[in-house]
C-alpha cells in the first residue's frame, strides 16, 4: 500500500508539471500553477502534500469501465461530481447487460402477500428469467409465505405464484449523457491541454458535467462499426481521438467501456470542429475520412502537434 501511495503521488507531481507548463506554454506566463479543467480554479504545486489531497487523479474512461488512463483534476469535481455521474453510467450498463442475458440487475418480486429482494436476469423470448432471491432483503415472514406457495403443488401438479417484478436501478438518462460527455472532455482535456479547455466552442460541455440534470447538450452518441472498433480502438488501446474532414467536419473522442462481466461498448461523442460553432447531433454516416490522432507521451523538447495543427492536417488531406 505505501509503495502503491508513493506511485500515485509521483503521478500526480508528473501531471502537475505536464499540465502547469502547457498552461504557460497557452498563456505565455511562468510555468507556475495548474488549472483544474473542470471548475477552472487555479492550484499551486505545494497543494500535492494536502491531506487530504486537493489534486487527484482522475480516471478518464471510469476504473468501473475498464479505465487506467488517468489526468488530473481537482478532489471536488473528481470525487463528487465525477464519481457520482460515473455511478449512474455503470447502473445503467449493467441494466441493459441484465436485460440482454448478461450479469444481473437488482429488484424485487411482489406477492399479494409482500415483497422480496432479488437479482434478475433476463433471458431470449420464451425462455425463463433466472431469479435469486436474496434473502437479507427481504422480510422472513414474507420468505416463508412465498416458500409454503411456492411447495403447494396446484391442480396441475406445479405450483403457481402470481407476481410482478420490478427491476430496480436509477434511470436517469440526462446522468448517464453528462458521464459520457465527462470522458470525453477528460480525453480531450489530456490530448491537448489547454488549448481544448479555454477554446469558448466546448465551454457548453463543461456546463452539461457541473449541471447534469440540464439539457444543455444533444443525448446523441455514436456507436462505430464493430470492425472498425475492433481493429482501431482495441483494449491495448482503448482510446482515440478523430478529427474528420468528411462526410462533415467534426471532431470525436472515441473510448472502449468494459464494465466488469459485462459486454464492451466503443462510444464516440461528436464535437464541434475549430471552424464551427454548432453542436453536432451525430457523427459520420458512411465512409469517414480524417486523421485518427492517439495519446503519446510530450517529447523532451515540449513538443505536441497543437489542437489546430492537427485540425488543419485533417483539412489538408486529399
Amino acid at each position: 500500500m505505501i509503495e502503491m501511495a508513493g506511485e500515485t503521488a509521483r503521478l500526480r507531481e508528473r501531471l502537475f508539471d505536464d499540465f502547469s507548463s502547457r498552461l504557460a506554454r497557452f498563456t505565455g506566463e511562468a510555468v507556475g500553477p495548474f488549472v483544474c479543467p473542470i471548475c477552472l480554479e487555479r492550484f499551486t504545486r505545494d497543494v500535492l502534500a494536502a491531506t487530504p489531497p486537493e489534486l487527484t487523479l482522475a480516471h478518464v474512461i471510469p476504473e468501473s469501465l475498464g479505465g487506467r488512463f488517468c489526468t488530473l483534476a481537482c478532489a471536488l469535481c473528481n470525487n463528487e461530481i465525477g464519481s457520482d455521474l460515473e455511478a449512474f453510467l455503470l447502473e445503467r450498463y449493467r441494466a441493459e447487460d441484465a436485460f440482454n442475458g448478461v450479469g444481473t440487475i437488482a429488484g424485487r418480486m411482489e406477492f399479494e402477500f409482500g415483497s422480496v429482494g432479488v437479482e434478475l436476469q433476463a433471458a431470449p423470448p420464451g425462455e425463463p428469467w433466472t431469479v435469486l432471491v436474496i434473502e437479507k432483503q427481504t422480510n422472513p415472514t414474507v420468505l416463508e409465505r412465498l416458500n409454503d406457495s411456492i411447495d403447494a403443488p396446484a391442480d396441475g401438479g406445479l405450483a403457481q405464484v402470481a407476481s410482478k417484478i420490478i427491476p430496480r436501478f436509477r434511470n436517469q438518462p440526462s446522468r448517464v449523457s453528462a458521464a459520457l460527455y465527462q470522458s470525453a472532455y477528460l480525453l480531450m482535456f489530456a490530448y491537448f491541454g489547454y488549448d481544448f479547455v479555454f477554446d469558448d466552442r466546448y465551454r457548453k460541455l463543461r456546463e452539461q458535467i457541473l449541471k447534469p440534470d440540464e439539457e444543455i447538450l444533444p443525448a446523441t452518441f455514436d456507436v462505430p462499426p464493430e470492425a472498425w472498433a475492433d481493429a482501431m480502438i482495441s483494449c491495448s488501446q482503448p482510446h482515440a481521438v478523430m478529427f474528420v474532414k468528411e462526410p462533415t467536419s467534426f471532431i470525436m473522442p472515441i473510448f472502449r467501456l468494459r464494465p466488469k462481466s459485462g459486454r464492451e461498448r466503443v462510444v464516440g461523442v461528436p464535437l464541434p470542429g475549430l471552424d464551427d460553432t454548432a453542436w453536432p447531433n451525430s457523427g459520420p454516416r458512411g465512409k469517414v475520412k480524417g486523421v485518427l490522432v492517439r495519446f503519446r507521451i510530450e517529447r523532451d523538447d515540449g513538443a505536441r502537434p497543437s489542437f489546430r495543427e492537427l485540425w488543419e492536417q485533417a483539412k489538408r488531406m486529399p
